[in-house]
C-alpha cells in the first residue's frame, strides 16, 4: 500500500466519470473509450461540459472547473478519467479546492496536459494519481500489456508488480538499481510548472519523462531546466519515454539517445530510456506517489506499493 490516502479499488457495478479539464475531445475515440469502460463492467458518467469547445480549449475555464471539482468530489463517482490531454489543465488548478480534494480520495488518470493536475495533487494532496490511459486513449487498438496494466492500477495487484516492457527498446543510459516514489510526467508541462506552487521537486523520486511533438534542441532545453530547477539531478532514478515525433523536426544536432547520454548519463543517477509510455501507441499506467525500484542493468521497473487499497 502506498503512503498517504489511498483510494479504493474499483469494483464492478463502479461510476467511473469522464471530464475534459483540457482540449476538446474527438467523438470516434471517445465514444469508442467509453464503450470499453462499459465492456469491462463499469458505469459512465459523461459529465456536462466534457463535449464543450471553445478554441483549444474543451469550454471555458469556469466550466471545466466546476465538471471537475464535482467529479473529484462527488460520493458516486469511484474514478475520475480524462477524456484527453491538448492543453488548458493549469488554467484550472487556482479554481479547485483541493483541501475538499483531499478529503474524498478517488481514483484519477490522465496524461500529456493532464500532468498539471498530477502535480497539483502532489502539491495539495497525499493522493496517488495515475500518469495514464484517458477516455480517449481507451478507444485506440491498445494492446493486451498496456490495457492489462492500466487495469492492474485501478483494480488492484499484489505487489511486488513488474512493469511490462516487451517488445519495447529500453536501454540503460546509466547503471545501478535504485528505489523511490514515483513523479514527473509530461516533460514540457513539467518545465512550464516551475515558479508555480505546484512545481515539481524531483529530489529523490523515481522521475518518469516523456513529451510528444519537440525537437531534441527544446527537449535539452526543458530537461536541463527540470535538473537546475527542480532537482532531476538529485533524482533517486530516471525512467525515460520518448518525445514521439522527434525525428521529422530534428534535421540537425544529436539524436535523443544522444542527448540522454550527453546530458542524464553525467547525473551518475540510474537511468533508462525507451519505457513505453504516454504519446506512445501502446503506453503502460505509472502510479504517481507509489515507490518503485529501478533495475537500470536489466531495464525493469518493479512497483513496490499499489495506488489502490
Amino acid at each position: 500500500m502506498a503512503a498517504g490516502i489511498v483510494p479504493p479499488r474499483l469494483r464492478h457495478g463502479d461510476t467511473i466519470a469522464v471530464v475534459s479539464p483540457s482540449s476538446a475531445v474527438r467523438t470516434r475515440r471517445f465514444a469508442a473509450g467509453v464503450r470499453a469502460i462499459e465492456a469491462r463492467g463499469y458505469r459512465v458518467r459523461v459529465y456536462p461540459h466534457a463535449h464543450d469547445c471553445l478554441g483549444y480549449l474543451a469550454g471555458d475555464d469556469e466550466a471545466r472547473a466546476r465538471d471537475l471539482q464535482a467529479a473529484l468530489t462527488d460520493p458516486g463517482i469511484a474514478m475520475v478519467l480524462c477524456s484527453r490531454g491538448g492543453y488548458g489543465a493549469c488554467r484550472l488548478l487556482d479554481r479547485i479546492d483541493w483541501e475538499a480534494v483531499a478529503a474524498a480520495p478517488r481514483l484519477f488518470s490522465g496524461y500529456s496536459d493532464i500532468t498539471s493536475l498530477h502535480l497539483a495533487f502532489a502539491a495539495r494532496t497525499r493522493v496517488p494519481t495515475l500518469h495514464g490511459l484517458m477516455a480517449a486513449s481507451l478507444g485506440d487498438k491498445l494492446a493486451p500489456e498496456p490495457l492489462a496494466c492500466f487495469w492492474a492500477m485501478v483494480e488492484g495487484f499484489e505487489p511486488p508488480y513488474l512493469m511490462p516492457s516487451a517488445g519495447a527498446a529500453v536501454r540503460t543510459v546509466t547503471p545501478g538499481v535504485a528505489e523511490g516514489r514515483l513523479a514527473g510526467g509530461c516533460i514540457t508541462i513539467l518545465t512550464a510548472a516551475l515558479g508555480c506552487w505546484e512545481a515539481p521537486d524531483l529530489t529523490g523520486k523515481m522521475v518518469i519523462l516523456e513529451d510528444v511533438g519537440e525537437p531534441v534542441y527544446r527537449m535539452d532545453r526543458y530537461v536541463t531546466q527540470l535538473i537546475r530547477g527542480a532537482g532531476l539531478g538529485r533524482a533517486a532514478g530516471i525512467v525515460i519515454g520518448n518525445a514521439t515525433g522527434w525525428q521529422r523536426l530534428s534535421r540537425k544536432g544529436p539524436t535523443l539517445d544522444e542527448l540522454w547520454d550527453e546530458i542524464i548519463a553525467p547525473l551518475g543517477v540510474p537511468a533508462v530510456a525507451g519505457f513505453p509510455m504516454g504519446h506512445e501507441p501502446q503506453p503502460l499506467t505509472f502510479p504517481l506517489g507509489c515507490m518503485a525500484r529501478l533495475d537500470a542493468c536489466a531495464g525493469t521497473l518493479t512497483l513496490l506499493e499499489s495506488p489502490v487499497s
